[in-house]
């Protein structure tokens, strides 16, 4: 009996300890060993021996969050390569595959959620009943009555509060009028409302799926311009203020320049220094960028003295005040000492124990990489100090890390192993989530995938192509040329099937630019039987396709060029299809004006020729006229060959006489 006791101790002390070094996976019951031992050792006599029995002592249970076991399942599923993005998941028959079709589907999506915020907005009564619980104040409908409606204090409170800002104006100007003083506390409330929207209502906030195409060049423009209302009705509260406190001047400080009037935010600052009003240190971090663009001093200087005032003023650098000294020198690039300053701001970071966040690096990597033949290390060496990490959001400029290293990586660098590093980085563990919109996504596997094209084997480009194509990315058709450019390359003409499959779902056939440079790739060489049968497939779809969409009177039907026409004839030629080229060359005959350009040379000899051998000598009297109204080289020689070569009738001599 003891020895079955002591058997089941030890089973289950086993069992114990190896859940207790299985604590740190997500999903395994975490025990720990108390500071006393959680196994207790008797020995007992039996039968004049002795044996040991453990007795076990579990730990408390471990408190965890309600996200525990969704954490714990996630991480024993990967990625899936295959599936579509989950916005696009709400219906599989309507996935987007093309760059318009996803931008559409996305855009179209955010509007029918605007048109439903429209009508709840509008037309709230209607939408009051609600059985969820907890009620979430956000997904109510908005309220449109205000519980004061005549002007007053209360009443200027309430659209503060709500952040109505036309109305709150609407408000103060009537108190103003009527000569009733309000207290210093609110008017500092008011003067911060319109200082933070400059006078005007917040606009909505995006929707995800908006947010998801607004990062473009256009916006990034518009942002560096000045927009702050001069002479608004901010200036003049700031003005009448009884006591125009500390807190005043930060808060007009920082508005200007978060709306870059920066000649009037370094004028209130300067206003500041001379009356001893004390700035604070939030002002100082929207005053540093705004260092480039203020032109009365040399402008590290002004930089310098800026973080001499924080120092007598005693504030405590943070991870915001080093980036917004990095962010000025990246506006700042092209300063020779630059990269100098910012290599003792990285330093001086270090010793203030601050980490930098990814915004802190892309920053860095905008000043070493400013000019496209800059040459430097520092991505290297950047990307050595954040390997395998897992990064959250700390700054704005987090988003822009990995697509602006991918970029420098392959317009400064052309270093595949490094851009290697950068994508195993981008997928250590949620880090994924930083290329958040379609233009990171979308620049980012553009310079990544032309690397691969430039250095990497044809079986290493498609594993990643499978990869990333189309859940993460849809190539524009440009994309598509450079990977054709390494199908040459590497002999890899087996993949054009494939690619050719893309094509189609992407609607490339309509782009000239790329269907040219598809088919001269399938006719540069003879290959396999089997290849060059769905070469030929490949060249049948294009006609049926192109003859369809003339049929169903398409408004953007597929525009056929006379050189696709020439690739195809040849396509068919080689895999023995001889009718469906005659009939593309008959269709061809039929609509000439149809196609821009003339047959090539080669496609017209390789029909003639194989007219010759099928001993149709019709067909091949047809083939010369064309080639004679062409004025091609090969003429009289195929004459030649048909007379030499066929059984004529005597007419038939006589038309190629006449044709000679």
């Amino acid at each position: 009996m003891a020895t079955s006791v002591n058997s089941t101790c030890r089973v289950l002390y086993l069992h114990v300890q190896n859940v207790s070094r299985c604590s740190s996976r997500p999903f395994c019951c975490s025990y720990r060993r108390t500071q006393q031992s959680s196994v207790s050792t008797e020995r007992k006599a039996d039968h004049g021996g002795t044996n040991t029995v453990e007795t076990i002592i579990v730990p408390r249970r471990k408190k965890r969050d309600s996200l525990s076991i969704l954490r714990a399942l996630s991480s024993t599923v990967g990625k899936d390569f295959t599936a579509a993005h989950n916005r696009y998941l709400d219906d599989p028959f309507l996935i987007p595959v093309s760059i318009r079709e996803k931008q559409t589907y996305t855009l179209s999506r955010a509007s029918g959620k605007r048109a439903a915020k429209y009508m709840i907005e509008n037309h709230s009564p209607l939408f009051q009943y609600s059985n969820e619980e907890p009620k979430v104040q956000a997904y109510q409908p908005p309220q449109t009555e205000y519980a004061h409606p005549e002007p007053s204090e209360d009443a200027l409170m309430e659209r503060i509060g709500m952040r109505r800002v036309i109305d709150a104006i609407e408000v103060y100007k009537n108190l103003r009028q009527s000569g009733e003083k309000l207290p210093l506390e609110t008017q500092l409330r008011l003067l911060e409302l319109l200082a933070v929207y400059n006078c005007t209502d917040p606009a909505p906030p995006p929707l995800p799926e908006e947010t998801v195409y607004s990062q473009d060049a256009a916006s990034q423009r518009i942002k560096l311009r000045k927009t702050w209302h001069t002479n608004s009705i901010v200036e003049e509260l700031f003005e009448d203020l009884p006591e125009k406190t500390p807190a005043a001047y930060n808060i007009m400080t920082r508005g200007m320049a978060k709306y870059l009037d920066v000649d009037g935010a370094f004028g209130m600052h300067k206003e500041m220094l001379d009356k001893g009003i004390p700035v604070e240190r939030e002002t100082y971090h929207t005053l540093i960028p705004l260092v480039p663009y203020y032109t009365e001093k040399e402008k590290w200087e002004t930089v310098m003295t800026l973080l001499k005032e924080m120092k007598e003023r005693n504030f405590q650098a943070n991870l915001a005040t080093f980036n917004s000294i990095l962010l000025s020198l990246s506006r700042m690039a092209a300063y020779p000492q630059s990269q100098k300053h910012a290599m003792k701001t990285l330093v001086e970071m270090q010793n203030c124990g601050i980490e930098p966040c990814l915004g802190s690096w892309y920053y860095i990597i905008q000043v070493f990489y400013y000019f496209e033949d800059r040459q430097s290390n520092i991505l290297h060496d950047i990307v050595s100090e954040v390997e395998g990490k897992q990064f959250t959001v700390q700054d704005s400029s987090d988003m822009k890390f990995f697509s602006n290293a991918m970029m420098k990586c392959f317009r400064n660098l052309k270093d595949l192993d490094l851009a290697y590093r950068i994508d195993a980085l981008l997928h250590t563990g949620n880090n994924i989530r930083f290329l958040n919109d379609a233009f990171s996504e979308q620049s980012y596997s553009w310079y990544f995938m032309q690397l691969l094209c430039m250095f990497e084997t044809m079986d290493k480009i498609m594993e990643y192509y499978e990869r990333i194509v189309p859940s993460m990315w849809t190539p524009a058709a440009s994309g598509m040329g450079e990977l054709l450019k390494a199908i040459e390359l590497h002999d890899g003409f087996e993949h054009i099937p494939r690619i050719w499959s893309d094509v189609v779902m992407f609607d490339y056939m309509r782009s000239d630019s790329f269907t040219e440079p598809l088919f001269a790739l399938m006719t540069k060489k003879t290959h396999p039987e089997e290849l060059q049968s769905q070469f030929a497939d490949i060249a049948e779809y294009m006609i049926g396709r192109w003859k369809q969409e003339r049929v169903d009177e398409y408004t953007n039907p597929i525009q056929m060029t006379a050189t696709n026409v020439s690739y195809i004839i040849i396509l068919c030629l080689r895999s023995d299809r001889f009718e469906s080229a005659w009939s593309m060359f008959q269709t061809y005959k039929q609509h000439d004006r149809m196609f821009s350009g003339i047959l090539s040379d080669e496609s017209l000899v390789a029909l003639t020729n194989t007219c010759i051998e099928q001993k149709q000598p019709e067909k091949a009297i047809e083939c010369l006229s064309v080639v004679g109204n062409l004025g091609l080289q090969n003429h009289k020689e195929l004459a030649e060959k048909i007379l030499t070569e066929m059984d004529l009738s005597e007419s038939q001599k006589q038309h190629i006489d006449v044709l000679m």
